[in-house]
């Protein structure tokens, strides 16, 4: 459980820091920031107290929205931008991924879709391998 505290309290302040960072959060920010972006990790779980209360997790969404009404404008447009920024490069990537899978299954096309019969070599070798495991 310590471990799991550790890793939440590190990832939680690593995000909080470069929050600040983008958007010059002042203290009062900062501190209205980090119990959302704790109930946002990974490593939250109903048994994690924070203030000495249950919390239920929250999503990005829902960190997001909470954190956009504390800021003020210009922070407000800088967040929307980064996010905005986020959403291209992940689409960008996907389509990569989309077009690198369909290149391979047009590729893919020409090969034949049951599997060779195993050679007597990879046979033999598997054969081996059991026999390996047995001793």
């Amino acid at each position: 459980m310590r471990e799991r505290l550790d890793l939440l309290r590190a990832e939680s302040t690593e995000r909080l820091n470069r929050l600040s960072r983008q958007l010059s959060l002042t203290p009062e920010q900062r501190q209205k920031a980090y119990p959302l972006l704790l109930r946002s990790s990974p490593f939250y779980g109903a048994n994690i107290l924070i203030d000495g209360q249950a919390f239920p997790p929250v999503t990005a969404n829902m960190v997001n929205e909470e954190l956009l009404n504390t800021l003020n404008s210009v922070q407000q447009n800088d967040m929307i931008e980064d996010l905005v920024d986020e959403r291209e490069w992940w689409s960008e990537l996907i389509a990569d991924f989309e077009a690198e899978l369909e290149a391979e299954q047009a590729s893919a096309g020409d090969l034949p879709l049951q599997p060779s019969e195993p050679q007597e070599e990879e046979k033999q070798s598997a054969f081996n391998l059991f026999n390996n495991a047995n001793e």
